[in-house]
């Protein structure tokens, strides 16, 4: 990476110096350093920027009005806001220990807001109000989603557990492209482990059951999370509808059967009846990933390249059709 040794090489003159003290405080905590980095990525990574807290104050009306409310948890509450005339969402920590923090006027993350909103409220939403997602799209999610596991797992020096894949930490942008969000409750395994062990936290339905008994974490952790998320996805039914839960000793995650997803799907009439075929791939893959016993869960990687699969059905149909 000629551009980071070239940055470390950098003439004295050069050196980053603090003009006030505001500066100061940022440079301690790496911000000035993170955005000449970005700087030099020539726009081919997302640009990261700091906002002072003034900054969000007025993109927020000083967090005021309940219409500037999106979701309030027991750690944040997600604001909608405006910033150099873009929508965006900045979520407020309740004094978050991992969290820089601007001069103790608290700990915000702030990112573009997603127009379509988030996944659940596609699910969950009445007919009225929102129409139901063609399966084209609804599969260009589940990839996205599938994406976003696959780089957390495999493109790091460690891997990344995401924890929390559900359909409500799901945004949806102008184009339908999803974006996996909350890594409030991120961890990343160890060195040599193959597992990492955590307080269990996150949404019932959507944690794997290994989790719940153990506190174990693994890749395919998300992938029993996706797997939750890809059922809503095909059916158009909340996960609590689908995965019912059952107590035997240790909470227990029963899983339909694939005649019950195809059953699903003719009684709402979600997708078009050619899909077919589509639908029973996915319903298989999707069971898979919802496996009681993690080992026989497929990758996120192999999560991913199924999916595209799927995806290429529907055109070797068109093609014998026409």
């Amino acid at each position: 990476m000629w551009w980071w040794s070239r940055f470390l090489r950098s003439p004295k003159k050069n050196k980053l110096e603090p003009k006030n003290e505001e500066e100061a405080f940022l440079l301690a905590n790496g911000a000035l350093l993170l955005q000449k980095l970005v700087a030099l990525c020539d726009a081919k990574s997302t640009p990261l920027r700091i906002f002072s807290a003034k900054d969000l104050n007025l993109a927020t009306n000083n967090y005021h009005g309940h219409h500037h409310v999106l979701r309030h948890t027991y750690n944040y509450t997600l604001y909608k806001g405006i910033l150099d005339h873009r929508l965006v969402l900045i979520k407020k920590f309740q004094d978050h220990d991992y969290l820089f923090t601007e001069q103790d006027q608290g700990s915000h993350l702030d990112f573009r807001i997603s127009p379509n909103g988030a996944l659940s409220d596609h699910i969950y939403s009445s007919p009225k109000h929102l129409p139901p997602l063609p399966l084209e799209t609804r599969l260009r999610i589940a990839m996205d989603i599938a994406d976003a596991g696959t780089y957390l797992h495999l493109a790091n020096s460690k891997t990344i557990i995401h924890r929390h894949i559900s359909s409500d930490n799901i945004f949806l942008d102008q184009h339908f492209g999803a974006k996996l969000s909350d890594f409030g409750l991120s961890v990343s395994i160890p060195y040599g482990e193959r597992h990492v062990d955590a307080q269990v936290m996150g949404t019932f339905e959507f944690t794997a059951p290994e989790c719940i008994a153990r506190g174990r974490y693994t890749e395919k952790s998300d992938v029993f999370g996706f797997g939750a998320v890809f059922f809503e996805i095909i059916t158009g039914n909340g996960a609590h509808n689908i995965l019912e839960l059952t107590v035997s000793g240790v909470m227990d995650h029963p899983v339909p059967s694939t005649q019950m997803l195809t059953e699903l799907y003719l009684e709402t009439n979600i997708f078009q009846l050619e899909n077919k075929e589509q639908l029973r791939a996915c319903s298989e893959l999707a069971l898979r990933c919802v496996k009681q016993d993690p080992e026989e869960r497929p990758t996120m990687k192999k999560v991913a390249q199924e999916l595209r699969q799927i995806t290429l059905l529907q055109q070797r149909e068109d093609c014998k059709d026409f």
